[in-house]
Formats: structure tokens, sequence, C-alpha cells
């Protein structure tokens, strides 16, 4: 008997891996009931093709709620790529090379996770990011005849910015009060920063019917 067509030739595969790191002898044995001829033809040791997940970010610390941050592949190797942001994310889920410009709407430590296919297997790469709260200008006041009591009621603010409506008029004390000389309508502004985030600007207009004198 003698082999001359495709169809009598069948192909094994063997995963060598648990073997990484040692000396191996492979041996072909034939068992057969109808001779003990044993035909062997392209032998190949192929080397792991696995496929390796990685990624870049735009930013990796810094991080503010509600702000794009930008997810690059540097994957190797890969068929498919499955991205998962974590449920409090826009988008959630991504698939593809990307670039993916994703926002976080939550503070606090935020898993994000690439993983890597192909016809070898798959490949997971985790990485944590801790968005920061973005700060919310607010606040409340209290008239008494021309004096103005204010209240601060900012949120994930370290640092406050008033402006009174008349020049030179401002302050960065948390909850200031304000003595107006005329009587007139004047347009309150509150900036609330912090060091990771845009500040945020809020604007109310208050009206001094009366002046005491």
């Amino acid at each position: 008997y003698n082999p001359n067509s495709g169809s009598d030739w069948r192909t094994e595969t063997i995963d060598l891996t648990p073997y990484i790191g040692n000396d191996i002898i492979v041996r072909f044995v034939n068992v057969t009931g109808y001779g003990n001829n044993l035909y062997l033809d392209n032998i190949r040791l192929l080397p792991d093709s696995g496929p390796i997940a990685q990624f870049t970010t735009s930013q990796t610390s810094d991080i503010c709620v509600g702000e794009p941050v930008t997810f690059t592949n540097t994957s190797s190797n890969f068929e498919e790529l499955q991205w998962n942001f974590g449920i409090f994310s826009n988008p959630s889920t991504a698939t593809g090379e990307g670039p993916h410009e994703v926002i976080f709407n939550l503070a606090g430590n935020q898993p994000v996770t690439l993983t890597a296919s192909n016809s070898f297997g798959s490949n997971n790469y985790t990485e944590t990011f801790s968005p920061n709260a973005a700060p919310v200008a607010n606040f409340e006041f209290t008239i008494d005849g021309n004096t103005i009591n204010f209240e601060n009621t900012a949120l994930n603010a370290t640092s406050l910015s008033w402006d009174f409506g008349e020049i030179g008029a401002i302050s960065n004390d948390p909850n200031p009060s304000y003595t107006y000389d005329e009587f007139g309508t004047y347009t309150i502004q509150l900036i609330a920063s912090n060091q990771y985030c845009t500040p945020d600007t809020i604007e109310q207009t208050i009206n001094i019917v009366s002046v005491k004198e």
C-alpha cells in the first residue's frame, strides 16, 4: 500500500503547551491490522500564536466623570476584539479596534476589560480606572434689607469663586455675605471647581428693593 491521494492522509494536532520549558521526544507508532508501514509528511512545530490583549488610554489619572477618555487598542495576534467598559459607562461595550471614546458616569473604581481572540483562544487585559466626581455649583441665599447672606450648597468642590454682580465684588469664602449700596437687580455667579474636572458655574438674579441708610 502506498498513499497516493489526499483522502489517504489524515491530520493530527497535538498541543505541546503543557511541556513548555522541557526537552521532549516525539515518537510515532503505527498500530494497525493491515501492516506495519508508517507514512509521515509535513511535520510542523508551530509556536503559540494566541492573542495578547492590550490597550492604552488618553488619560490614566485625573479622569473626571462626564468627560471623554479615548481607548486605543494595542493588542497583537487577534482576530476579534470585545471591550467591556462597565455598565455605568457610555458606551458600556464595544467591538473592534476603535479607538473608542468612553464617558464614565460614576465616580470610583471602574474596571475596563479588553478580550482579544483568534482561532488559538482568547486573552483578557483589565485595567481599573478611578474617575473623579465633577463639581456641581449651587447656592441659596437670604435677603436682609440690602445685605445678602449666601449659603454654599455646591458638591464635589474644593474651591469656590463668587461674583456679586458689581465691579470688584468677589469672594472665595464658602458662605459669604455682601451688602449693596444701591437698590436694583444683580446677577450672582458661583464657580465651583476641583483639581480634576472642568469647573461648574451657576448664576442667580436677586432684587434689592431697599437700601438701609
